[in-house]
């Protein structure tokens, strides 16, 4: 007649249907209020929680969809309830309490409240039973995974009384009128049995396969009596324990009596009749202790009344969690504003911009306990240049000068300024590659740090999981400061550049107006020379050829004498104005390619004939090879003979040791010629009017030159250099540089 009442109603179709959507489990009120009352408390002790959940098999499924949900790892051997919810968050644990469906809501019939306690206190006995089974025998499964797998053994059978209450109290009443299994009613009226529910709901709630064989194998005869099938230590331990207790007063339902009896379970697991009896006699003060804890036997609270505090606290967390984000945010706002303060406040008004980022990436690492922070300055990018300054850990930053093949691409890419961009972008290959080839791309972000459209740099930084969460919308302030400072050192910089220009114009403008002085001068000179030879030179012939010939008719030697003063001095001053014209308006240079140390010898002879002197001693010194110098052969072996006569009046005897060091300066690509003496030397004041035109130090009555004025005067022409270095009493060294070939 039921049968027929059921099928009337529903399909057998519809019927598995239902099992196999089911999606939630009822669970007992007494236990949520216990557990939820635990679990809303600022820091809830988890051991006491496990203790109330493992009492209920329905808050035990949704823990394990829970633990799914969150990814924690439910494969290990021996792990318990405890276990679970430590893995969990707390607001994971309270939404189970707060969400879990209430048997109160959906049974209103009280045989089927009366059934469910049956079952509960059935499915605790079968619990307790195996943790004291496993902890006897020496299998590899641990008391509290027992007690797991057999707590869910009776899943199946919670599923039809919650989704048939009526019915279901009916098939377990005729089970125990006829002492028919159960197994075998549920297949006649529903077409399957509560293993087969229990093993989908199994799968669909993530139990673990051992555990979902042991609800769909251990309450099977046929299966535990089968030598063929390869049942898990588990299977058999909650089968053994399933047996014990139905043929006790905490029995559920008539339990099939044929197969394998409990002797032969308790064999093929080691346990003898004494181990059977322990265990019997230690299984009804654990199961009390579960009892009381699950308030089994107590008044549930009232559903209307429990729901409205559910609703109160769900409400109460959601808004505690919306305060409680709101303070998060307002304290990273603190930290993201005291960073702020920190940074610019260390910045000195003598930085430049390298400096603003080492300081940054140091700083942004250690406030933020970020592993590579890296700043990649963009203002060489027209070059395809980068300037990297790097933080990691706990070094200080260091430089990089690098070269990026994709520098325009970079430097235009579209990216909005001052977010936070994945790492992972195929744009910054060539900087992860080249620059920072130690950084784990698949957390790593990467910033356009930007003021007014321009691009200034790419901030990248590394960030554990753990730390992610710190950087908000509100972290953009601290990249908008930093474009700030980093724009203004840019402009101060750019400003110094400007203002170093405008000084080396001024200087330049100083230097040229010096040098037309200086050819002005010259010029001037020239042309008071060239009016001078023409105004003396023929009174200068007239006077010297008169003086000729009367200086070979004369027989009276103090008159011979005077006429050869009168013939010598004119030659000095016609010597002079050719002096003159030579100095300011040299000839042309004819530049070519010539030997150093030909050229020395050259200059030797040059200063000899000068002084009338057959000899001189001369240290020279020189490496084997030189290389060829460049310039006007005349022109230089007269400026160098020049300074060699200097160096040979500047001792008052007229004889001294003078030292001619030949060299090669590389990094000028210059040869170099220095001529020493240990003579008389000159004061700073000397030295600054040596190379003048007519200036002399020599004393009253000597003839004055244009000697170190003229070798200055052709070495400029030839783009040499010309340096002295002279202290009175000791003597003068003069540097010559000359270019190479």
């Amino acid at each position: 007649m039921l049968k027929n009442n059921l099928k009337s109603n529903i399909s057998a179709r519809q019927i598995r249907m239902v099992f196999e959507n089911i999606s939630s489990l009822y669970a007992q009120p007494s236990v949520v209020a216990k557990g939820l009352s635990i679990s809303i408390g600022d820091n809830p002790d988890l051991t006491e929680l496990a203790a109330i959940v493992e009492t209920d098999p329905a808050l035990v499924a949704h823990l394990y969809l829970a633990a799914h949900d969150s990814d924690v790892c439910l494969k290990a051997s021996n792990i318990s309830v405890l276990d679970i919810l430590s893995a969990l968050s707390i607001e994971a644990i309270r939404s189970i309490f707060l969400n879990v469906k209430l048997v109160t809501g959906s049974e209103s019939n009280e045989n089927a409240k009366q059934l469910r306690k049956r079952l509960s206190t059935n499915s605790l006995a079968i619990a307790c039973c195996s943790e004291l089974v496993a902890d006897s025998v020496k299998a590899n499964v641990s008391g509290r995974r027992a007690y797991l797998a057999a707590l869910l053994f009776n899943i199946g059978k919670y599923a039809f009384l919650q989704e048939f209450p009526k019915s279901y109290e009916k098939i377990v009443r005729e089970s125990v009128a006829t002492r028919v299994s159960l197994s075998s009613l549920e297949h006649k009226y529903f077409g399957l049995d509560h293993h087969l529910v229990g093993k989908r709901i199994a799968a669909k709630m993530h139990f673990g396969s051992d555990i979902s064989e042991a609800i769909w194998l251990a309450q099977t005869s046929s299966a535990l009596s089968d030598n063929s099938l390869e049942l898990s230590p588990l299977t058999m331990i909650v089968g053994l324990s399933y047996k014990i207790v139905s043929s006790s007063s905490y029995a559920f339902s008539h339990a099939a009596q044929d197969g394998v009896s409990i002797e032969q379970l308790a064999d093929s697991l080691g346990l003898d009749a004494s181990n059977l009896e322990i265990i019997k006699h230690r299984l009804q003060p654990a199961l009390e202790t579960r009892i009381t804890t699950a308030n089994i036997d107590g008044q549930s609270p009232d559903s209307q009344y429990f729901e409205s505090f559910r609703s109160s606290t769900r409400r109460i967390l959601e808004e505690n969690k919306c305060l409680s984000e709101e303070n998060s945010r307002l304290s990273l706002d603190s930290r993201y504003n005291n960073f702020i303060s920190l940074f610019v406040n260390e910045i000195k008004d003598s930085w430049n911009i390298e400096d603003v980022a080492s300081e940054f990436t140091k700083k942004f690492a250690k406030e933020f306990n970020i592993g590579h922070v890296s700043l990649c300055l963009l203002n060489n990018i027209e070059d395809g240049y980068v300037d990297i300054v790097t933080t990691q850990g706990d070094i200080s930053s260091k430089q990089n000068f690098i070269k990026i093949s994709n520098a325009d691409q970079i430097y235009n890419s579209t990216l909005e300024s001052n977010k936070i961009f994945s790492g992972s972008d195929n744009l910054f290959d060539s900087i992860f590659e080249k620059a920072i080839p130690d950084v784990n791309r698949a957390s790593a972000n990467v910033v356009c740090i930007s003021d007014k459209m321009k691009k200034i740099a790419w901030l990248i930084f590394e960030v554990s999981d753990g730390a992610s969460n710190i950087f908000d919308d509100a972290i953009v302030r601290i990249f908008e400061i930093l474009s700030k400072v980093m724009s203004l050192h840019i402009i101060k910089e750019r400003q110094e550049k400007l203002a170093e220009r405008f000084v080396c114009t001024i200087n330049k403008l100083q230097e040229n107006q010096s040098e037309l002085v200086k050819h002005n001068s010259y010029l001037a000179l020239a042309e008071m020379a060239a009016g001078a030879a023409h105004e003396f030179n023929n009174p200068l012939s007239v006077i010297s050829g008169r003086a000729q010939l009367l200086l070979q008719k004369e027989t009276d030697v103090q008159k011979k004498k005077m006429l050869e003063q009168i013939q010598t001095k004119s030659d000095d001053i016609s010597d002079m104005i050719k002096s003159i014209l030579s100095f300011a308006q040299p000839r042309e240079v004819v530049a070519k390619t010539l030997s150093l140390r030909e050229l020395i010898d050259e200059s030797i002879k040059y200063a000899l004939g000068k002084k009338g002197l057959s000899e001189i001693s001369v240290n020279l010194a020189s490496p084997a090879e030189l290389p060829k110098i460049i310039g006007d052969q005349d022109q230089l072996t007269e400026a160098i003979g020049n300074i060699i006569v200097n160096a040979i009046e500047s001792y008052d005897s007229g004889i001294g040791e003078i030292s001619v060091e030949l060299y090669y300066i590389s990094l000028s690509n210059k040869a170099g010629i220095q001529i020493s003496d240990n003579g008389c030397g000159m004061d700073s004041s000397i030295i600054a009017n040596a190379t003048k035109p007519f200036y002399s130090h020599k004393q009253a009555g000597r003839q004055p030159g244009l000697g170190l004025a003229i070798s200055q005067r052709l070495l400029e022409l030839n783009s040499a250099q010309l340096f002295i270095e002279s202290e009175l009493a000791v003597g003068t060294k003069v540097e010559i540089l000359i270019p190479i070939a």
